[in-house]
């Protein structure tokens, strides 16, 4: 796939692992302290943008909001809206004693 950048581009940059890609939109904001709606409300067009991609478990949709003083809050897109991760990708949720 041959990526275009620019204003239209449908990604602003990829990862390659060596089981994923990982298309990523990355915006700044004002408001860093937002809630994942307030976030769904003004990047909806971009997130609709990205959930164009085919499902598949090998491509990961990603949107890297960041704040004028360098935070940033990383999101996974997915057919239903944004779940927060972290800078790793893991989900930062915790792991239960029967997941280790």
């Amino acid at each position: 796939m041959k990526i275009c950048y620019g204003l239209e581009s449908v990604c602003d940059f990829l990862i390659r692992t060596p089981v994923n890609v990982i298309f990523v939109k990355v915006r700044r904001t004002e408001k860093i302290i937002s809630t994942i709606r307030e976030f769904e409300h003004e990047y909806r067009d971009m997130i609709e943008e990205l959930q164009l991609f085919p499902e598949s478990t090998q491509i990961l949709l990603e949107l890297w909001i960041y704040s004028k003083n360098g935070t940033y809050r990383y999101f996974r897109v997915g057919r239903a809206g944004l779940s927060e991760i972290e800078r790793d990708g893991t989900s930062g949720l915790p792991v239960s004693p029967g997941d280790s």
